[in-house]
């Protein structure tokens, strides 16, 4: 939703083009409310509310407005209004019964009114409040989508490895702070050097992007999925143990051998998989190398299959 702010009013300062293209008959500049991710995952995105829409839910649930995939999060965790006092736009947050809390500049709040600058946290993940005008918006469009290059792997669509350093470690740490599970899953692909030599290397890329896709799918919105290397993924899955695991793992099993490959019609996609689940006080290194050692196992019994760590 596009909101107002008086020209003059505290805000960054316009020069005088930007003034005047941003300007309306009434003399004001149409700024947008937004919130942006300033410490947690997906750093530096930012959320608008535009047109007509008066109001959004943040949570890690798929059905919020602005998702945030931490388990500090909860499901439907916030809800930010907007209305309208003489021509200019207020807001405010209200929390929706969270379990961690909503904390409005440093003090937890069931409601609270906002203004530019704003710091909140939503458990573990900590936002600030703006309004941007319209050379703002097209900068944070254009940092936004850096961001997401820089964050997802362009073949599988899955996360880069590098995300496991900073986001997988510390969704790790909460777990094991609330004495909650944590499980891996490590995936590889099977007899993916055939595939590759048999029908090519772009059939080879078709097949991992159908697996990243599949992958997808099959998960929550909390969990991570990364492309660990080559034709391996690790999916990590914050309050889950071992027998979700195995579950989840199955369901990606099932939606990689259904998938077609385009130019290899009778080739079936197939992996093998291993899962472990967290030790009280074990590094994620730890975990996943034992993920891999039951995968190595599935791959020694036959191939597609999901094999269990000890």
């Amino acid at each position: 939703m596009r909101i107002s702010r008086a020209l003059g009013s505290s805000g960054p300062t316009l020069t005088a083009g930007e003034r005047d293209a941003a300007a309306t008959a009434d003399g004001v500049v149409e700024v947008a409310p937004a919130l942006t991710v300033l410490d947690g995952p997906f750093l530096g995105q930012c959320y608008r509310l535009e047109g007509v829409q008066r109001s959004a839910l943040i949570g890690r649930g798929t059905e919020s407005h602005f998702v945030l995939p931490h388990p500090t999060v909860s499901r439907t965790h916030a809800r930010v209004f907007v209305w309208k006092v003489q021509e200019l736009e207020k807001a405010k947050i209200v929390d929706m019964n969270s379990r961690n809390g909503t904390y409005h500049n440093g003090v937890r709040v069931d409601e609270a009114v906002l203004e530019p600058g704003d710091k909140i946290h939503l458990g573990d993940v900590l936002l600030r409040f703006d309004l941007l005008d319209p050379t703002e918006v097209r900068f944070l469009d254009t940092m936004n989508a850096r961001a997401t290059e820089a964050r997802l792997d362009p073949l599988t669509g899955l996360c880069r490895r590098s995300v496991l350093v900073q986001e997988a470690r510390a969704a790790l740490s909460q777990c094991q702070a609330r004495g909650e599970p944590f499980c891996a899953i490590m995936i590889d692909l099977d007899r993916f050097k055939v595939l590759n030599d048999t029908f090519g290397h772009p059939v080879g890329d078709e097949a991992l992007r159908l697996a990243g896709a599949a992958v997808k799918r099959s998960v929550r919105e909390v969990d991570l999925a990364v492309r660990y290397g080559g034709e391996e993924m690790v999916v990590l899955l914050p309050g889950a143990g071992l027998s979700h695991g195995q579950v989840v793992a199955e369901r990606i099993r099932e939606a990689f051998r259904s998938q077609p490959i385009e130019g290899a019609a009778e080739w079936v996609l197939t992996a093998s998989f291993g899962v472990a689940e967290g030790r009280f006080g074990e590094e994620l290194g730890e975990i996943i190398r034992r993920a891999d050692l039951a995968l190595l196992a599935a791959k020694r019994a036959g191939r597609d299959r999901v094999a269990v760590a000890d």
